[in-house]
Order: C-alpha cells, then structure tokens, then sequence
C-alpha cells in the first residue's frame, strides 16, 4: 500500500472535505505530514499516518479493490509493521502477527475502527471512453477498464445506484472551467430516453463520444448542442439528424484533477 496521497485522491472519500481547497484547509488546521510532490509543481503529497481507520481502509480499496474488513486489518497492520509509521517500542510490542494486531488495534484502531466497518463499499465500472468535449472520442473499442471504489453513501446522495452508474473521463477544454481534460465524470445511466430535460449529458453522436449541454426545443423538435467554454461553436440536431444522436447518461458530478 502506499503511504502518501495527493488531495485529488482524498476528495469525496467518507469525513473527508468534497473539494481540494477543502483538504489544503484541513491538512493545515489538524497540521498534516506532508511533502512536495513528484514534478516540481506546488502540489502536496499527505501521509497515511494522517487519515482516521475508515478513510484509510477507502484507500486501500480504491487501490486493491473491495476487500474484507478483517483480512484489510491484517493487510494494514503488515504495512505498518513494515514501515516507519510505529515507534520501534510500538514494533517491538508484538513477536508475531497476530499479537502485533492485538497490540495495533489497541493504540492506534481504538474506537475509530467501528466507524471503517460501517462504511459500504460501491464498486463503480470505469470505462475507457474520453467522453470528448472537442472534436469527439471514437468508441469502437469501448469496455470497461475497471472499478472505481466510492462510499455507497456518496451514491446514495447523489440519487445513485451501482447498478445505474458510469465513470467515464472527460476529455479536451470546451466545458471548462466546469469540466477539465481528465475530470472523472459519474454518469447516472438511466437517464437516456430522448427527449431529455436540459442538462449535461454524455452522448454520442455517431461513433464520437461528448460531454455536452443539450437544451430541447420542443416547438422546434431539436436539440441545442452547447459547450461551457464560449470559444466552441454550438450546434443544432434537428429532423433527420436526430436519429444520430444516443443518450449515455446524465453527469451527475465531476471529479477534479489538479
């Protein structure tokens, strides 16, 4: 497991803030363990050492999928063991494994772990589209490329089911500043009956994937295709060339990369 953590992989874990500003301001209010991170940027890295139990078990299952709550206290008691994070007093308090979990749960779990046992666990497929927000991501090779890992609570607030939901990247600038190239962007899958209400949605037109507004003309029979970003064009699907449009899903939140 690895020790240090950027504050894009920290947002929207369970007690955690829903923002990057949000972390900066926690990390520097309770004091973090923190280093620059790697490429020379002013971006920071946080230790393990400064999450309660249940965001560092969330960690732990983004990184090696959903794991049982017992096997996972034996997982993290190994990498602490092996790491600096104990004194050697600490260390030295247990000669093997199991005993060296007695001795972990005591002063480092305490009553906390209660609260990484309630939390459940949603495993979210994650494809390898680029929903694009230029000139459109070809899809022929779609599938998924694995499971994203979010708080089933996280879902709920969002209306959200496992079953009902998509990750999907986006790509390009013509949603900015509200989507960025590389956002991670939670798709809600039931919505695609046309005609939709107004909103973002991913869609494909063809065989290119987008990220875009669509505004419904119901007079007019058509859709207004529109990006956030004022210096890409709009455009309109109407008659005929309505039958090119599918809706994929409504996006429900962006994930924020730095």
């Amino acid at each position: 497991m690895r020790e240090w953590f950027l504050s894009s992989e920290l947002i929207q874990l369970d007690t955690m803030p829903s923002s990057i500003a949000g972390i900066s301001q926690k990390a520097k209010r309770e004091n973090w363990k923190s280093r620059k991170a790697k490429g020379g940027g002013r971006s920071l890295e946080f230790h393990l050492t400064n999450f309660k139990p249940q965001v560092q078990y969330q960690l732990y299952c983004k990184e090696h999928g959903p794991t049982d709550i017992k096997d996972w206290k034996i997982e993290i008691t190994k990498f602490i063991l092996d790491t600096d994070m104990l004194s050697k007093e600490e260390k030295g308090k247990g000669d093997n494994l199991e005993s060296s979990t007695s001795v972990q749960h005591d002063f480092y779990f305490q009553e906390s772990l209660q609260e990484a046992i309630k939390i459940k666990i949603s495993k979210i497929l994650e494809f390898n589209v680029q929903a694009a927000t230029e000139a459109g991501s070809l899809v022929s090779s779609e599938h998924a490329i694995g499971h994203y890992i979010i708080p089933t609570q996280s879902l709920t607030e969002l209306d959200l089911k496992e079953e009902d939901t998509a990750i999907i990247f986006c790509s390009g600038d013509s949603m900015e500043p509200l989507m960025s190239d590389g956002d991670r962007i939670i798709v809600d899958t039931r919505e695609q009956a046309t005609p939709v209400k107004n909103g973002i949605y991913i869609i494909r037109i063809d065989d290119a994937v987008y990220v875009k507004r669509l505004k419904w003309n119901i007079l007019e029979h058509s859709y207004t295709v529109e990006s956030e970003n004022k210096a890409h064009d709009d455009f309109e699907l109407a008659g005929d060339n309505l039958a090119r449009l599918r809706v994929i899903g409504k996006a429900k939140l962006v994930m924020k990369s730095l």
